[in-house]
């Protein structure tokens, strides 16, 4: 999974996203995820968990967070070698 993160304008610090921020919400997100069905998890009640629901509610998550939110545009999800879905969100 691949998340980007875009900004016009750099920070303070000269950041787009404060990276150990992003690894945090990214690791909270995908222990939700990791080793488990993803027809049983509660993310996707009532939804069939194709690769690119999965990125969708990956990028949803995230966005959830506002340290990182303003700057996420996309999540990418690989399901196998050679197969991803990408969720883009345009600004």
């Amino acid at each position: 999974m691949t998340a980007t993160f875009a900004s016009e304008q750099l920070d303070a610090c000269g950041f787009v996203v404060d990276f150990i921020a992003a690894e945090r919400c990214l690791a909270k997100v995908v222990e939700r995820l990791h080793h488990t069905s993803l027809n049983a998890c509660d993310l996707f009640t009532g939804r069939n968990p194709t690769a690119e629901i999965v990125a969708q509610t990956i990028f949803d998550q995230l966005a959830l967070d506002e340290s990182i939110s303003p700057t996420l545009r996309r999540v990418r999800v690989t399901e196998a070698p050679g197969c991803s879905a990408t969720y883009v969100l345009n600004r």
